[in-house]
């Protein structure tokens, strides 16, 4: 049966996935990822104060992530933003010292424990200043092309315990499963993560703050940068 583009996905595979993922070409590129991040982790042990990197790569990663989602700054401005944050008036701006923001809280909170629905909503909260949860709604909103045909593209599995099961799925994937190397269960789980949409708004800089937190928690990185 084809899919229908405008109604709700309720019936989203859970995880893992039932085809084959460790093939050669894929496990050649998670080695060559790996060698890398290796590479970048050990870069950061040779400085004397990590804390320069925690303090200036994560705010480019902030603005790149950003822009993804059409929220546009210039370095500039994020430099006298870093100087002043109480001076900040630009709502962009604004926007990207959030997901800063957003990712060091979920550093600190992630070093007492593994990656949770709570820490997930409160990622996600800090992005978008609000106290959320979990969508609870019967009809999500569509995801659409934005542009001028607004061309629905996707709808995501509807809200509450259907979605609580799908996400409950996806933390015991990517917390327990050792049959996936983690970078392999990090691209299954981020793809998951946005196809399953568990917020009204926010899911695409929140999911890319996870990705981070997922590579510290797996020892591939030691700081979110």
């Amino acid at each position: 049966m084809a899919y229908d583009l405008n109604t709700p996905y309720d019936e989203l595979p859970l995880l893992p996935p039932e085809v084959e993922i460790n093939t050669k070409d894929v496990l050649i590129q998670c080695i060559n990822a790996s060698r890398e991040l290796g590479e970048l982790k050990g870069a950061g042990t040779m400085l004397p104060d990590q804390s320069i990197l925690i303090n200036a790569i994560p705010l480019q990663e902030a603005k790149l992530s950003s822009e993804i989602e059409n929220i546009v700054t210039t370095q500039d401005e994020l430099f006298f933003g870093d100087l002043d944050i109480n001076a900040i008036t630009d709502p962009n701006v604004k926007e990207v010292f959030r997901y800063r923001t957003a990712l060091r809280h979920g550093y600190e909170v992630l070093g007492q424990g593994t990656l949770n629905a709570a820490l997930i909503e409160e990622v996600c909260s800090v992005l978008r200043a609000e106290n959320v949860r979990f969508r609870t709604d019967k009809s999500p909103t569509v995801r659409i092309v934005q542009n001028y045909s607004r061309k629905v593209i996707y709808t995501p599995p509807r809200g509450g315990k259907n979605l609580q099961k799908k996400m409950s799925n996806l933390l015991d994937f990517l917390n327990k499963n050792d049959e996936f190397d983690p970078l392999i269960r990090l691209a299954i789980a981020h793809y998951q993560f946005e196809a399953i949409h568990p917020f009204s708004d926010g899911n695409g800089r929140t999911g890319r703050i996870l990705n981070i937190l997922f590579l510290i928690q797996s020892n591939l990185i030691n700081i979110p940068v």
